[in-house]
């Protein structure tokens, strides 16, 4: 049965700071990176060989974010100034009524005259008439400082909102984008003013319906089209702060669409524009704000299904492979855009697709970036390094659902840095790397053979696995489950350290769990303890009731009309029943029910191996 996916609710990211703000508050909010309650598979009812081996495919990690509380960044509290009073009413309406009519009138009377010309230095001069005498181009680059430092105050917000000023903005930038690359600067600095005027929620939606992210997408299109050859730091700074702003539009959803609209003039979206950003022979990857709040405008957008398909783009993915390459030999400096970039990738791979062969020329990296980082956090753990650990793991788990990728994994030395951290302390106090971990050491054990290194090493943790099955997170249990179900479909398995731990008492008493999906993964490892000659792990089994709990667990499951449990509970039963001699009294018992229900089971999915049992 198909395995169906949450869409994983959106990490929330800050919007763009104030630019040099002297205090802010930042929304600090971090994805947790959590495993999905499963869907349990289809388990077939007739095993293809004598002893039946149950296997359990890789699965897909999904994200399940928390919001966390707002922090203060810990400056000091910013002064208020007092809101200043408007120089001239009539004028200030005017311009929020018709905004071209009265710029066409004072430019027609050679405005502004010296008397209208207000001191740049007063505290008295409104952001409405700076806005109108920018339009006019006078004193431009004062001008457009003086607003710039208007805007940075909060106490503003309203005002410049009511004021139409954001859409005078939006009409002088407009008619200079063409040439933006004749003044980068000044362009910078009235970006800078439309992006704190944009940093909050209410200014959002009103942006985008006066269409500033098509309008963005022009000037990316420009800049990008002619592979311009200005100095690479002010073309970064300029772009860093479009992109700033870009962030702070993504983070309402009902925006995101737009940003794959494709646009006349370029025959690409603006979220394509943004990728073109990432191209090497722009030579903007070393400007590290850009990319990293490239990388956060895509983290957003890679949770939209529509804009999916353009991340999915080959040219997408070549650069950030490019991109991992050139920062995995020094992950924690750059912590920050691995994490986000991560994210997104964490989130194309959630399904088996191209997006997984594109990016398995990264493999080496990103396992590089998984043994770093682990050995960092156990030396010396920070929250962002942390989230870079969990966030790598999450999608190599991911990438391990393409079987080649899968088997390449196994035979990385790296990948014994998972069998690490489940004994680490790193695990007893996140349980958000913990279940990351279990699900990725799921995914990649399921693709292990006896031979290799890294399955006796994973012998040797036998003892952690065990003590997660009776952990209190039930999708930690699940993963352990899985873990040791992979382990044990090797019949040379040594099974010296299942029975010094009593491995068969716990799994009796999983069998009664309340969790079905913790009861269909338990009967999944009974299966595979089945292959061979297990004499002692089968007796354990058997004296915890195991026979009596797979029986019980197929009728309540039939009642519930729940047949991949009832039917991988049965197939467990006959698996037990084949190692248990005919006289067993509990064996009995079964036997005869089942034979006094036969003819009903024949009508279900079990009839078949109800059958064998009771032959």
């Amino acid at each position: 049965m198909q395995q169906v996916s949450k869409i994983p609710r959106e990490p929330m990211e800050p919007f763009a700071p104030r630019s040099k703000r002297p205090s802010a508050v930042r929304i600090m909010a971090e994805a947790r990176a959590s495993l999905q309650h499963p869907t349990r598979p289809f388990t077939p009812a007739l095993p293809r060989s004598k002893q039946p081996l149950w296997q359990k495919p890789p699965r897909k990690i999904v994200l399940e974010p928390i919001q966390r509380e707002s922090v203060e960044n810990g400056k000091p509290p910013r002064p208020t100034q007092k809101q200043p009073e408007s120089l001239n009413t009539g004028l200030l309406e005017q311009l929020k009524r018709e905004p071209q009519a009265v710029l066409s009138q004072y430019k027609a009377k050679g405005w502004p005259k010296t008397d209208l010309n207000p001191n740049l230095n007063s505290i008295e001069v409104t952001p409405a008439l700076l806005t109108l005498l920018l339009l006019t181009e006078s004193e431009t680059e004062a001008i457009a400082d003086k607003l710039y430092g208007m805007s940075q105050d909060e106490s503003f917000d309203t005002y410049l909102r009511e004021h139409c000023i954001l859409d005078a903005l939006l009409d002088y930038s407009r008619r200079h984008l063409n040439s933006c690359i004749e003044n980068l600067s000044q362009m910078t600095i009235v970006l800078g003013i439309i992006q704190n005027i944009t940093s909050i929620k209410e200014n959002v939606r009103m942006a985008g319906n006066l269409g500033l992210i098509e309008h963005l997408g022009f000037g990316l299109w420009t800049l990008t089209r002619e592979r311009l050859h200005a100095d690479r730091q002010s073309l970064g700074d300029y772009l860093n702060q479009l992109m700033l702003i870009y962030r702070n539009l993504c983070a309402d959803k009902q925006l995101r669409s737009r940003f794959v609209t494709v646009l006349s003039f370029s025959k690409q979206s603006p979220l394509e524009m943004t990728t073109i950003v990432l191209e090497k022979d722009l030579g903007l990857r070393q400007h590290h704000d850009l990319m990293l709040n490239l990388a956060r405008i895509h983290s957003k957008l890679s949770l939209d299904k529509t804009c999916v398909s353009v991340l999915e783009s080959e040219t997408f993915l070549t650069n950030c492979v490019e991109i991992v390459a050139q920062y995995y030999q020094d992950p924690s400096t750059n912590a920050a855009i691995l994490t986000r970039l991560f994210f997104t990738l964490g989130n194309l791979t959630s399904a088996v697709s191209p997006v997984h062969m594109a990016l398995k020329p990264g493999l080496d990296y990103i396992m590089s970036i998984l043994e770093h980082m682990g050995e960092r956090c156990a030396q010396e753990q920070t929250p962002e390094q942390l989230d870079l650990l969990i966030k790598t793991i999450r999608l190599i788990s991911n990438l391990t659902l393409d079987p080649s990728i899968g088997r390449l994994c196994t035979q990385m030395i790296e990948s014994e840095k998972l069998l690490d951290l489940i004994d680490d302390p790193l695990c007893e106090t996140s349980e958000e790397l913990l279940l990351n971990v279990c699900g990725c050491l799921a995914n990649v054990t399921f693709y292990l053979e006896g031979s290799q290194i890294m399955y006796e090493r994973a012998s040797q943790f036998f003892h952690c696995l065990v003590s997660l099955l009776m952990h209190d997170n039930e999708e930690v249990v699940v993963e352990a489950c899985r873990i040791i179900a992979n382990l044990l479909r090797d019949k040379s398995m040594d099974m010296s350290s299942f029975n010094r731990f009593r491995t068969g008492e716990v799994i009796g008493s999983l069998l009664s769990h309340p969790s079905a999906s913790v009861k269909f993964y338990t009967a999944g490892m009974v299966i595979n303890i089945c292959i061979g000659t297990r004499t002692n792990a089968i007796r354990q089994l058997h004296e915890n009731h195991a026979m009596n709990n797979l029986y019980d667990n197929m009728q309540d499951a039939i009642k519930e009309q729940d047949w991949d449990l009832a039917q991988v509970s049965c197939q467990a039963l006959y698996s037990m029943c084949q190692k248990i001699a005919h006289s067993d009294q509990e064996r009995q018992q079964i036997v005869q029910s089942l034979q006094m229900d036969l003819k009903l089971l024949h009508q279900t999915p079990l009839g078949s191996i109800c059958a064998k049992i009771v032959q």
